[in-house]
């Protein structure tokens, strides 16, 4: 009997649609071993048309990176990447979220992952079909947040010290404070 039923993402029906979003987020939380051979399923869904499966895809993916003995997770890292630089926050951020996972359990692509952190400093995101730097704010703050797992291995990182330097110069208080603490304890 399978954990979980990919038929269910295809309902009709929201409550067994998301139901088997959240299951299966859960679950890539909890026990990655066992969802681990459903990967390429959620690889496909990065795809999606509808935004909630293609963000839970993302958030499972970077979560099923603990498991990866199969090297699979290298061949997504592209698609993750071309996330950070959609117009879509929600997308971004969720991509941020997964892409730290990968930094944690994969500490091989780490250099890699925090080099295209920086390049949401100049990306472009979108709310009702206009630009808004609120939004890429956000990112740039939800960056800051997944950062603060590595604190104590950005001190000789001088690239990423001198972006979170300028981010205490942020128009939004909490990406301010954020920096701002980050910076206190690395």
């Amino acid at each position: 009997m399978p954990i979980i039923n990919l038929k269910d993402l295809e309902s009709e029906n929201p409550k067994i649609k998301y139901g088997c979003t959240k299951k299966a987020i859960a679950l890539s939380e909890k026990n990655p071993q066992a969802l681990y051979p459903m990967l390429d399923d959620f690889a496909k869904l990065l795809d999606n048309e509808n935004r909630i499966l293609k963000w839970s895809a993302i958030i499972v993916v970077g979560n099923l990176s603990q498991a990866d003995k199969k090297n699979k997770i290298s061949k997504l890292l592209p698609r993750l990447f071309n996330f950070l630089h959609e117009k879509e926050m929600i997308t971004a951020s969720n991509s941020i979220k997964a892409l730290s996972q990968i930094a944690k359990y994969q500490p091989k692509f780490k250099e890699k992952i925090f080099k295209e952190f920086l390049k949401v400093e100049k990306a472009q995101y979108y709310n009702k079909g206009e630009f808004s730097p609120e939004c890429r704010n956000i990112v740039i703050g939800q960056v800051i947040k997944e950062w603060n797992e590595f604190r104590k291995e950005l001190n000789d990182k001088k690239d990423i010290v001198d972006f979170i330097k300028r981010q205490t110069k942020n128009t939004r208080p909490a990406v301010k404070k954020k920096a701002e603490l980050l910076l206190n304890q690395i």
